[in-house]
């Protein structure tokens, strides 16, 4: 099963939500909160407070992209071909 830890207000987690659905892959989302200091669960997973990470079983992919960027509701959308190669190659 994916887990894709994300906040509905980020563009990066939006474009990743919608590869995933473009693929037809079942994933489980985990809200993670606004404030980065109480984002505990996702840095136990990851490592870090930014978000999206991707779980699939021991695979954790954590970068859409812009890997030392944290998502924050001022951020620009992604390009599609800035994001899609990568989350293809770990759905496939």
């Amino acid at each position: 099963m994916i887990t894709l830890y994300q906040a509905e207000w980020c563009p990066w987690c939006h474009r990743v939500r919608q590869v995933l659905s473009e693929l037809g892959l079942t994933y489980t989302t985990v809200n993670v909160p606004v404030e980065r200091a109480k984002r505990k669960q996702v840095e136990g997973v990851s490592g870090q407070v930014a978000v999206p990470v991707l779980v699939d079983g021991d695979k954790v992919l954590t970068d859409s992209a812009r890997s030392s960027t944290t998502c924050a509701p001022r951020t620009r959308r992604p390009k599609t071909s800035m994001i899609r190669p990568k989350w293809v190659a770990f759905a496939g």
